[in-house]
């Protein structure tokens, strides 16, 4: 992945997952869990100083499925700044 593109990418699924949790009542690994499929998944990318990494097809699943489980009548899904296939739409849902 792009060197420069990818810290965009890492706050997009760090801020989608933490926005999910408040929204759910969660924590942030059940969050990371239902979103990703691995509880420590958001947790190893927030890791200093060397974060875990991703493909940009595992960004799109994560925002896509983040998308159609989305409680939309209790938050707002939040602004994400990637280019993903799923940051327009809401069709997934």
């Amino acid at each position: 992945m792009k060197d420069d593109i990818e810290p965009i990418l890492r706050t997009d699924l760090i801020t989608v997952a933490k926005a999910y949790a408040k929204a759910m009542d969660l924590s942030l690994s059940t969050a990371s869990r239902r979103l990703h499929g691995d509880p420590g998944f958001i947790a190893s990318l927030e890791r200093r100083p060397k974060p875990a990494g991703f493909t940009p097809r595992k960004y799109d699943e994560f925002i896509l499925k983040a998308k159609k489980i989305w409680p939309y009548d209790q938050a707002d899904f939040p602004t994400i700044h990637g280019p993903s296939i799923a940051s327009s739409s809401r069709s997934a849902k």
